[in-house]
């Protein structure tokens, strides 16, 4: 008996991605100051701003409000170890105010133009993840024999790609007799939500999901009411087929 292999698709967890934007540039950020410090008074200001742009461009990993406190934070920085008076947070002379003004300007730019592209590079990725993860659950329905199996499996992958609590499958159809399968565990007053199986108007079940900590997104419900169509179609061809 053939066992089709999970779908997996990318995470997309805001705390992971958060997590991954704060540490590197944190840890970017303290080796730059460290670099510079011995050469402060040579380097001037200007140069040094110039340079500590590059940890929010590397913060833009974590979304665009990472970006912006790290932007802040590397201001912050610029102004104590780098404008005079050192080792305070004021700023005495007018050129040196125009420079830590022009760093926060220029850093907030680049954190929201950057942060746009991560989150259109992020988009594409996960269009192209879903895609994936339907193309394959349609070909280990379709091959699948018997098909109760493969249920569990695909569904199993489901929970797991989009973070689910839970999912479950229930439908049924002359060629496979009832089906209830279902991946993950729900508890007591979790939110369920229900995608209608149908072809032509006839009801041949539903799919009921319970979101894990986030509510589901417009891209995911999309993607499980396209599953809901391709079990459809699949329950509606196995029908024809006997």
């Amino acid at each position: 008996m053939n066992h089709p292999a999970e779908p997996t698709a990318p995470s997309t967890d805001p705390l992971s991605r958060a997590l991954s934007g704060v540490i590197p540039p944190i840890a970017l950020l303290a080796l730059l100051v460290v670099a510079m410090y011995p050469f402060r008074d040579d380097l001037g200001s200007g140069t040094v701003a110039l340079i500590l742009l590059l940890p929010p461009l590397v913060a833009t990993v974590g979304g665009l409000w990472v970006a912006l406190a790290m932007a802040a934070v590397c201001a912050g920085a610029l102004n104590f170890f780098f404008i005079h008076p050192y080792y305070s947070f004021r700023i005495e002379s007018g050129e040196s105010v125009a420079a830590f003004c022009m760093y926060l300007l220029v850093a907030a730019i680049v954190a929201v133009f950057s942060s746009r592209l991560r989150a259109s590079e992020r988009t594409a990725s996960r269009r192209a993840a879903e895609s994936e993860l339907l193309h394959r659950a349609t070909i280990d329905l379709l091959t699948a024999d018997p098909v109760i199996p493969a249920v569990h499996t695909v569904l199993g992958g489901l929970q797991t790609a989009m973070g689910l609590t839970a999912v479950r499958l229930r439908a049924a159809s002359p060629a496979t007799g009832p089906i209830d399968e279902r991946a993950g565990q729900e508890a007591e007053g979790d939110t369920l939500i229900s995608f209608p199986i149908s072809n032509g108007g006839a009801a041949l079940g539903v799919l009921e999901v319970t979101p894990g900590r986030s509510p589901l997104a417009d891209d995911e419900r999309r993607l499980l009411e396209q599953f809901a169509d391709v079990v459809a179609i699949i329950l509606s061809n196995r029908r024809r087929s006997t």
